[in-house]
């Protein structure tokens, strides 16, 4: 609790904040699934099996938690 009230008093003293808890893979997944349509053969193959690994991020970091990964990485 003292981590959290810590880190609220920050990014109001900043008035920055920076998403956390796997949006960056889940936004680095979307953009790797636009970039894989524009390629064909094994580097298509290639670029969505790095991006379903990288989306694999999100998900394990939710199921960790206790979330229920499907409610939580509704696109």
């Amino acid at each position: 609790m003292t981590d959290a009230i810590g880190d609220i008093i920050a990014a109001l003293k900043v008035e920055k904040i920076l998403a956390g808890a796997g949006s960056s893979e889940i936004e680095i997944a979307r953009e790797l699934r636009h970039y894989s349509e524009s390629l064909s053969g094994r580097e298509q193959l290639a670029v969505k099996a790095f991006r379903r690994c990288n989306g694999d991020y999100p998900r394990t970091l939710a199921e960790n938690s206790g979330l229920d990964p499907i409610t939580c990485l509704q696109n």
